[in-house]
């Protein structure tokens, strides 16, 4: 269920809602498709056909029978066999679509954020369907260096510079009121001299295979070209962050890769 829910959060909204749609419908029907062979006594199985064997010989012509047709043939017995059977199935559907779910409550109701991008590190390629980010607001100065261990969560306070970009603030072991607009993030590399660099959550953009590499290309150019201006739409909602597109000079890089396709 997590892979599954991480491969449908790499796709785009309506692509997303699509594939959770026919994730429901293909768990609807394996639930009823696979019952008749896992629990015995449903559809065509026994103890059906021997029940309506005892009914049909006892019974009149033209009679009237009312069958009880859980106690008599014993299909108590498998209850619990059914309700673990559809409580397992619920479990696999829940845990995609709530983290679905999730992901579009921030994107409709987070406060969205400019993160001005830096340049990839060379020695760290594309990777698959999805290009690195780097962010030039990463870095921030601690008093008590000591006090500050590497992969250790923290919370990134934030505010917009006078460029519209996404600065940081503060940073806190605590998880900061609601009403402060924070991310959670880790720590990337401790401090040195007491400059301590952060790592974000949303630091992999994630895109279609076919348009990957041409995605690379133009976040490369655009970072090492000072004419155009590249930065990450960030979606934050009480710490939580999801990555809602790569902009090259205000245009989503998937439109900058379909347009350099067509030509």
């Amino acid at each position: 269920a997590m892979v599954m829910a991480i491969g449908l959060l790499a796709l785009n909204r309506r692509a997303t809602m699509t594939a959770l749609i026919v994730l429901v419908i293909v768990g609807i029907a394996q639930v009823y498709t696979d019952l008749p062979h896992t629990v015995p006594g449903t559809l065509n199985n026994p103890p059906w056909r021997e029940m309506f064997t005892i009914v049909g010989q006892r019974s009149q012509p033209k009679s009237i029978v009312l069958v009880d047709m859980i106690n008599p043939v014993g299909f108590h017995n498998y209850k619990l066999p059914i309700v673990i059977f559809i409580l397992v199935a619920a479990v696999q559907l829940y845990v995609p679509a709530s983290m679905i779910m999730e992901r579009e409550n921030i994107l409709t109701t987070g406060k969205e954020y400019r993160f001005k991008t830096a340049p990839v590190d060379p020695s760290d390629p594309l990777r698959g369907k999805y290009i690195t980010l780097n962010y030039t607001a990463n870095t921030v100065r601690v008093q008590d260096k000591d006090n500050w261990e590497g992969n250790e969560t923290v919370y990134v306070l934030l505010s917009a510079d006078k460029d519209g970009y996404a600065k940081i603030d503060g940073i806190s072991k605590i998880k900061p009121a609601k009403w402060l607009d924070f991310v959670k993030a880790k720590v990337d590399y401790p401090p040195y001299d007491s400059t301590m660099v952060i790592e974000y959550p949303f630091k992999r953009y994630y895109i279609e295979e076919s348009k990957a590499q041409g995605a690379e290309t133009a976040y490369r150019e655009s970072n090492t070209d000072t004419t155009h201006k590249t930065y990450a739409l960030v979606k934050i909602k009480d710490g939580e962050a999801v990555l809602k597109d790569v902009m090259i000079d205000d245009v989503s890089i998937r439109e900058i890769v379909k347009a350099r396709k067509n030509k």
